[in-house]
């Protein structure tokens, strides 16, 4: 779609192992001299392993290219075979198949046409990609063609090609011998950031096909951006850039920026652009700070809707009163404190205004005697000034009047503040009717 926008004859960045792009950093260049070095010194088992996507397949065409010429070369890409499989696989791409169906007849077919190989001076080499896939027989059966040798020299060279987790599998105890077996192996690195520049420029320059075009240009911070993407993996650098061409045939730059690479990666990873955020989660934002304003407005107005009519300070005309018993008789007993009845408290919500009742006659006092007199008349609410004539008596009477006035106040005290719990105001009621009982004066309010 852009190779005529950006003057190429072929699009550069293609996913398919095309040795013709091949670009041999140090790594490959290095992997690729042990694969030649094993196969022509007959070395019997090579291994190369790497991770996803650093070329390991690719590296496998240009070593095919290498050598056929002097080898016959089997490769396989499909490692989930069994043993049988693989064995009629391995005859069929070396063209020495002959008809057999057990093992032992697979086996003497491939030992024969290694023989005739080996006095024509060809070597045989099979590849077997994707190796971390093979099964534990199959490769116990692999070890067993290793045998297939002359006095001096392998007959059959057999390259595993595979990632990490094939290494990982020949350290097994269970796989032991074959590990054993292996004389040349190598591990193929991702490239550089350096390394990852100039494979960008040497793919663009093959699918320029020389001359006077010029390839696109990849700015330092585009090379940047890709790298961190992709960590030096070829697969990777070869997707972001096919998509940052894209990008910029699209938007008719034939210079690819840091800008473009971003947008690119973010194509790539399926991530919305910046400030344009779908309408959905939109609407999932606003509707989530509505929810955080509504709960804060709750809370802010929480203490005002659970504050009950009781909890505030009781006002002086909601304190309840107690009737007050009738003065006992002369030579009556003491009632005892726990008959006293107690009047439930008033509610706290002040009580509607009524007329006053007109005072009470009071009762005549009768009896000669002073006391009598004075305990009759201390009985009596809101009588004031009645002492007994004997001086001891008033002095007494005295000190318990200043008492029961510290008691009032404390009193008032608790009572302007809430009750903490009925029984409180009950026993305040209880102890002002003991007072009366026992006849002690009423403390005059100050």
């Amino acid at each position: 779609m852009y190779t005529s926008f950006y003057n190429l004859r072929e699009r550069p960045f293609n996913l398919t192992p095309d040795s013709h792009f091949l670009y041999l950093s140090p790594r490959h260049r290095e992997a690729l001299g042990h694969l030649l070095y094993g196969i022509r010194e007959r070395k019997g088992f090579i291994l190369v392993t790497g991770e996803v996507g650093t070329g390991k397949t690719t590296l496998c065409r240009a070593l095919i290219a290498e050598i056929e010429k002097e080898a016959e070369v089997g490769f396989i890409l499909n490692s989930f075979l069994s043993a049988e499989e693989l064995l009629r696989t391995i005859n069929e791409d070396l063209s020495c198949h002959a008809g057999a169906v057990s093992r032992k007849g697979l086996v003497d077919e491939l030992n024969k046409f290694l023989l005739a190989r080996h006095e024509a001076g060809r070597n045989v080499v099979v590849l077997i990609d994707e190796g971390q896939n093979l099964a534990l027989p199959v490769l116990e059966q692999l070890r067993m063609l290793s045998n297939l040798e002359t006095e001096k020299e392998k007959l059959l060279q057999i390259v595993l090609v595979g990632q990490p987790e094939l290494r990982e599998m020949l350290e097994s105890p269970g796989l032991r011998q074959l590990a054993q077996r292996i004389t040349v192996s190598y591990h193929l690195q991702p490239l550089s950031r350096r390394e990852t520049a100039r494979y960008i420029s040497y793919r663009l320059s093959v699918a320029a096909g020389g001359g006077d075009s010029r390839p696109p240009c990849f700015t330092p911070g585009a090379v940047n951006r890709i790298y961190r993407r992709s960590r030096g993996l070829p697969r990777k650098i070869n997707i972001v850039c096919d998509r940052a061409l894209l990008i910029g045939y699209v938007r008719g730059k034939r210079r690819i920026t840091g800008e473009i690479a971003r947008r690119a990666i973010s194509e790539i990873e399926g991530r919305p652009r910046a400030g344009r955020l779908p309408s959905a989660p939109r609407l999932i934002a606003g509707a989530a700070c509505l929810a955080a304003a509504a709960v804060g407005a709750w809370h802010a107005a929480r203490p005002f809707l659970e504050r009950k009519p009781g909890n505030g300070p009781r006002r002086q005309g909601a304190v309840s009163t107690v009737s007050p018993a009738p003065p006992p008789a002369a030579g009556a007993a003491r009632v005892p404190q726990e008959h006293v009845l107690v009047a439930e408290i008033a509610p706290t919500a002040a009580p509607a205004p009524t007329r006053p009742p007109p005072p009470a006659e009071a009762p005549a006092v009768r009896g000669t005697d002073e006391a009598e007199a004075a305990a009759a008349l201390s009985a009596l609410w809101g009588m004031r000034g009645v002492r007994p004539v004997n001086s001891d008596a008033v002095t007494t009477t005295v000190a318990r009047g200043a008492r029961n006035g510290a008691r009032l106040r404390r009193r008032r005290r608790r009572m302007t503040r809430p009750p903490t719990a009925t029984g409180n105001m009950a026993q305040v009621v209880a102890n002002a009717s003991r007072d009366v009982q026992v006849g002690r004066p009423s403390p005059t309010p100050e």
